[in-house]
């Protein structure tokens, strides 16, 4: 390699390190990090980052956006518009969502199915919709502090269910062809649920800790 073409890398690599925190070029070794106290949240003793997972190793802009949909223990993202044709129907294999193929960002991770729970606890988070933002607002009865998940949906081949439902991953397998989740609605939300791994759901990171 010479002298210009290793210029053109490095000039490649920060420009691709300012203008996204996920899309890298070849050449290009480092990652954006994500902050637990400016991108996180403390509710029932789980740092919760703030807004949604968006492209593989980034979060949404905001905790409304819905970022993008996952299947399960897999790192592909999939649009939260639009149809997709040859939807894949095939459920990816692994007790647990391997390491390797984790899509939040360097030190943070999937929940487990346990802090999904932890998050649904009724007797240590209170629950709320809100119907002007559309999504489920949960509230640390100790501290105070709360995180929002929007209601993004699902996919499979289309979106469905945007504004009224929200289903999110976690890391925890029920059985060789489902992975557990939470699901929220206008009522309330419902952790320890498991569903087919093929479904496109989204992902609320957690501090890898």
């Amino acid at each position: 390699m010479n002298e210009n073409t290793l210029i053109m890398i490095l000039m490649k690599c920060f420009v691709t390190l300012l203008a996204t925190a996920s899309v890298f070029l070849p050449g290009c070794s480092k990652e954006k990090s994500f902050d637990y106290d400016l991108d996180g949240v403390t509710v029932n003793g789980i740092i919760w980052a703030k807004s949604n997972l968006d492209v593989t190793g980034a979060f949404s802009s905001s905790p409304e956006a819905p970022g993008m949909f996952y299947q399960w223990n897999r790192r592909v993202a999939w649009s939260n518009v639009g149809e997709i044709i040859n939807w894949n129907m095939t459920d990816e294999p692994g007790d647990v969502w391997a390491p390797r193929n984790n899509p939040c960002p360097r030190r943070w991770r999937v929940p487990t199915n346990a802090e999904m729970v932890s998050l649904g606890d009724l007797n240590k988070v209170s629950y709320q919709w809100d119907d002007v933002r559309k999504g489920g607002l949960f509230t640390d009865k100790i501290t105070g502090t709360s995180v929002f998940l929007p209601a993004s949906g699902l996919r499979q081949s289309s979106v469905t269910n945007v504004g009224s439902l929200g289903f999110y991953w976690s890391s925890s397998a029920m059985d060789e062809g489902n992975g557990y989740f939470m699901s929220i609605t206008d009522e309330k939300s419902f952790p320890d649920y498991f569903g087919g791994r093929s479904y496109g759901f989204s992902i609320r990171c957690v501090a890898d800790r």
